[in-house]
């Protein structure tokens, strides 16, 4: 494995605009589950109830999503960046690192330093929300603090509108040019030191 860790360490090196691509992987070493584990949260609500048109189409359905809301934001709230995510910001400071691709919706990259604008969210961020209605923008702190006062269902204060806000084989793996099975803040740890080298 040092091998391919050293690889690693020379695309970073070598790449003229490095490009890392984040899943859940990164963020299960902070304690944050995945969703499609054993025991992960599509083991306890239904992934085909949170899409945007059930989200839009219904009172029921949002009381669903905030649901799912009260389950993962306190996990994801008290999590800290590890390993993968400090030696992924530090990469970017090191002008190793051009951006961050991510599934990941807990923030953890820009926690650790990595420049909001160099993290391109795929599934949103769920820190924030914005209103559907009128566009303004409010933490999930503040959310969820009208949630505790006000009931299931948030709506907007300024226009009572809608918010919103690998260890592992994958069926891609021979696409890619290098597999390392291993826990990613060990790795990106490694490879940051392969950098520096």
């Amino acid at each position: 494995m040092r091998d391919a860790i050293l690889q690693l360490a020379e695309l970073f090196t070598r790449a003229r605009r490095p490009v890392a691509c984040t899943g859940a992987g990164v963020s299960t070493e902070s304690g944050i589950p995945d969703f499609r584990s054993p025991g992960g949260l599509w083991g306890r609500f239904d992934p085909s109830e949170f899409t945007y048109q059930n989200f839009i189409g219904s009172v029921a359905r949002r009381r669903k999503y905030w649901a799912l809301g009260r389950a993962t934001y306190p996990v994801i709230r008290a999590a800290r960046p590890n390993a993968a995510h400090l030696a992924l910001a530090e990469l970017h400071r090191l002008d190793r690192l051009d951006c961050c691709i991510t599934q990941n919706v807990d923030d953890l990259h820009q926690r650790a330093g990595l420049p909001a604008d160099r993290v391109i969210e795929l599934h949103g961020n769920a820190t924030r929300t914005r209103c559907l209605e009128c566009g303004a923008a409010y933490s999930r702190d503040e959310v969820h603090g009208w949630r505790e006062v006000g009931g299931a269902v948030p709506a907007c204060p300024a226009c009572g509108g809608i918010v919103i806000v690998n260890l592992e084989p994958t069926p891609m793996d021979a696409q890619a040019d290098l597999v390392i099975r291993d826990r990613a803040g060990r790795v990106m740890a490694a490879v940051l030191d392969g950098v520096r080298a």
